[in-house]
């Protein structure tokens, strides 16, 4: 049978809730709107702060969204399996409306009977109750009703299962999360007999992963830190596209979806190198997939390469995905626009602004890889003839230095050299 592919589950997601009465909102821009507290867009709550808040009027009190977002804290740690800047996240919210019943209820069902998920791969963490917020304890009622052994509920503390603000203030609360279980044989531990080994645990990423945070809005925080109770409360929930794919494909990692084929195999086409062919061109690839939707996306918002903020952001990860393209995989400039184009292709018939801005994606990845190579081959041929002047022209096989342009942005760059 046919995989399901991510384009299918995005869909799906929009009708199930559509169904139930949710207005579509179109994905916010990664450069958020009027708020200083946030350099990107991040998740999908932050185009409806205002209607939690209570400072504006929703249109309909129920929501939903297909959300852009990129993310900066993990940046140096792409290029493994896991980690990623650029992201989807599909979104139900709720301003006032329902809560945490159907919330739990309506993840259940889309989970299980609209993806096919089975139920007992499923676990769920909640935020552990206590005497001064009862109504937290609610969450766990709501999951053994759906159908979730007790077992499998487990209680976390508000380092893990606590939400927001996605700033320094704005809307936040207790939140829920559900995890697909690949199985005991990717564990390290039986998580009944130690919780570390669980859902959120410290040795219990290998087996467990997180594919939806349900957030039960309850509070405003403050500038001091404080809480205040929002006059409504509301619901606002994240299922992370890439996750989610890897799950229905039965494929452990998201670079092996069908959300990041269509790069490697232009890279392939541009290379001859595939995915599994080695540890080092393996994550070149992944870097250079992840940071080309990253900034196709950017580009297409307005972002432009500079030394601050979000322009800081798209330059560093040009330059990162065209030192791995240019000195792991033999990779041009413009083959690194190539693949931001690919991007264009299979994403752009949802995101209608990537189409629009394809001449300016190609120019603006062109220049900025250009610029980047020009300054990595000038600063290789004065090292490699400082170090053949200090050593006769025999050096180590890697020489690893950081290397700064004409703008003072470091760059780590690693030189493989033979030692005759």
């Amino acid at each position: 049978m046919e995989r399901m592919k991510s384009s299918e589950i995005r869909r799906r997601f929009l009708d199930f809730f559509a169904e139930r009465a949710h207005r579509l909102y179109p994905s916010a821009s990664l450069i958020p709107h009027d708020d200083p507290t946030v350099l990107l867009t991040t998740g999908g709550v932050q185009q409806f702060i205002p209607y939690f808040l209570g400072h504006d009027s929703p249109p309909s009190p129920r929501a939903m969204s297909a959300q852009k977002c990129f993310r900066t804290p993990d940046i140096e740690a792409v290029g493994d399996w896991h980690h990623l800047t650029f992201f989807e996240m599909l979104g139900n919210f709720s301003f006032g409306d329902y809560f945490k019943k159907e919330a739990i209820g309506w993840a259940w069902d889309f989970l299980t009977e609209e993806l096919g998920l089975p139920p007992e791969r499923l676990w769920i963490t909640i935020f552990e109750g206590d005497e001064d917020a009862p109504e937290d304890l609610e969450a766990k009622q709501f999951w053994i009703g759906v159908g979730v052994p007790e077992h499998k509920i487990l209680g976390l503390p508000k380092s893990e299962n606590w939400w927001g603000p996605p700033g320094e203030t704005g809307p936040c609360g207790p939140c829920s999360e559900i995890y697909y279980d690949y199985g005991e044989e990717a564990g390290l531990g039986d998580p009944l007999d130690d919780p570390k080994y669980g859902p959120g645990g410290d040795e219990g990423d290998a087996r467990f992963l997180e594919i939806w945070n349900l957030v039960f809005n309850q509070y405003e925080q403050l500038k001091n830190k404080s809480f205040v109770p929002l006059s409504k409360t509301g619901i606002d929930t994240g299922l992370g596209l890439e996750r989610t794919t890897a799950v229905v494909q039965g494929v452990r990692y998201v670079y092996d979806t069908d959300l990041y084929a269509p790069l490697f195999e232009k890279i392939r086409e541009y290379t001859g190198v595939s995915l599994g062919d080695a540890q080092p061109t393996d994550r070149a690839l992944r870097i250079v997939a992840d940071h080309a939707r990253g900034m196709a996306f950017l580009i297409a918002d307005g972002v432009r390469p500079g030394n601050q903020r979000r322009e800081y952001v798209l330059r560093r990860i040009i330059r990162r995905a065209m030192l791995q393209a240019y000195a792991r995989l033999s990779m041009r400039p413009g083959q690194l626009a190539g693949v931001a184009g690919v991007v264009v292709d299979y994403m752009g018939d949802f995101y209608g602004e990537l189409r629009s801005a394809r001449e300016e994606i190609r120019r603006v990845v062109t220049e900025e890889a250009a610029r980047f190579v020009e300054i990595y081959d000038s600063g290789m041929l004065l090292l490699e003839t400082e170090i053949g002047r200090m050593q006769g022209g025999n050096f180590p096989g890697d020489v690893a230095f950081a290397l700064h342009d004409t703008h003072g942005f470091p760059v780590e760059v690693t030189r493989e050299v033979l030692a005759e």
